[in-house]
C-alpha cells in the first residue's frame, strides 16, 4: 500500500453510503464530516466560510439546501478555505466520508492533511461537480468512485500525481470513463442536441452521463437528456443539468422542474425523474410541455422563466 493510501486510511473513516448523516450521529462526538449532508444541519449549526460548525464538529459540505451553495463551489473548495483559516483538523478528531467520488476524496484529504492545500484539487472538484470539463484528477477519481475504497482512491491519486503508471484496475476504469466522455463529445459534434432559447435537449438510445455536457454546451442554460429506462418498456428517464449560461440566481429549483414534473427530483444544478418512475415523453416533448407550463405557472401571469 502506498504512503498516501496508508495515511488516508489512518486519518479518514469511510461510513456507509447514506442520503443524510443522522443529526444524532453528528452530535455524538467531535468529528468533521466531508462532502455529505448532515440531517437538518441548517437548523442547529452555524454557517461559516468553509461550511457548518456545531460545537467541536464541522460539516464541510456544499449539499445543504442553502443559497450560499447554489453556485460553482464544491466541498474541496470549502476544505481549502478551512485549512487556510484554521489549519488541518487535529489528529484526534475523526474525518468522515460517506462517498468516494472526486470531491469527497479531495475534501477529506485536504482537511486531514493527507493532501496538501493545493488549488489544483479545488479545480478538479469544480470540473467533477459543475463544469464537466476534462481534468486528470477529476476523471481518475470519478472513474474509480464505485470501488468505495480509500486505499484504491488514494493509491491511484498518488500514482497520478507522481507521474507513475496507474494500478491496472484504475487505468481500466479511467479508460472507460474517457470513452464515455468521447461519446458525449461526439454527440455534441454530430448535432444531436437541439438548442433554443438557452435550452438544449437530446434523446439517446443508451444512458448518457449529463455531467460532461455543461462544458460542451457553453451556450445552454439548461441541458435535458432522455434515455430508455433499462427495465420498463416505453419509459424514458429524463436528466437535467444547469448549464454554464444560466442567468444570475437561476437554478433548476427556481425554474420549477420538480413542480412541473412531480417525478423529478434533485439538487439545484442536477436531477432526474429516474427514482420517480420516469416518463413516456421524449426529451423534446418534455421540454415543450415544460415551456407551456412555465408560461402560466406564475400567479401574476408573467412567464415563470
Amino acid at each position: 500500500m502506498s504512503a498516501l493510501a496508508s495515511a488516508a486510511i489512518h486519518r479518514i473513516t469511510l461510513d456507509p453510503l447514506t442520503q443524510a448523516v443522522p443529526r444524532a450521529t453528528f452530535e455524538r462526538a467531535p468529528q468533521v464530516v466531508c462532502d455529505a449532508y448532515v440531517e437538518d444541519i441548517k437548523k442547529f449549526a452555524t454557517l461559516t466560510a468553509w461550511g457548518w460548525v456545531h460545537g467541536a464538529s464541522e460539516n464541510i459540505d456544499h449539499h445543504a439546501p442553502d443559497p450560499t451553495f447554489e453556485t460553482a463551489i464544491s466541498s474541496a473548495n470549502l476544505a481549502l478555505r478551512r485549512v487556510d483559516a484554521r489549519g488541518v483538523v487535529p489528529a484526534e478528531v475523526p474525518v468522515r466520508l460517506t462517498h468516494t467520488d472526486c470531491d469527497s476524496i479531495l475534501s477529506a484529504g485536504i482537511v486531514s492533511g493527507v493532501l496538501p492545500a493545493d488549488d489544483a484539487f479545488g479545480e478538479a472538484a469544480i470540473a467533477a461537480d459543475h463544469t464537466g470539463a476534462a481534468h486528470p484528477i477529476a476523471d481518475l477519481l470519478q472513474a474509480i468512485e464505485n470501488t468505495r475504497s480509500l486505499a484504491i482512491s488514494f493509491e491511484a491519486l498518488e500514482a497520478l500525481l507522481a507521474g507513475h503508471t496507474l494500478p491496472e484496475h484504475a487505468d481500466r476504469a479511467l479508460a472507460e470513463r474517457l470513452e464515455r466522455r468521447a461519446q458525449a463529445e461526439a454527440a455534441v459534434r454530430e448535432g444531436r442536441f437541439t438548442i433554443d432559447d438557452g435550452f438544449a435537449w437530446a434523446d439517446f438510445d443508451d444512458a448518457m452521463e449529463g455531467e460532461f455536457f455543461p462544458t460542451l454546451l457553453p451556450e445552454a442554460r439548461v441541458i435535458v437528456t432522455a434515455s430508455p429506462d433499462p427495465v420498463l418498456p416505453g419509459v424514458r428517464q429524463i436528466r437535467a443539468r444547469l448549464g454554464q449560461a444560466a442567468r444570475a440566481g437561476e437554478t433548476l429549483h427556481s425554474l420549477g422542474l420538480s413542480r412541473y414534473d412531480v417525478r423529478y427530483g434533485g439538487r439545484w444544478n442536477a436531477g432526474s425523474n429516474r427514482r420517480g418512475g420516469g416518463t413516456v415523453l421524449s426529451a423534446s416533448e418534455w421540454v415543450a410541455e415544460y415551456r407551456v407550463w412555465a408560461t402560466y405557472a406564475r400567479s401574476d401571469g408573467r412567464p415563470a422563466v
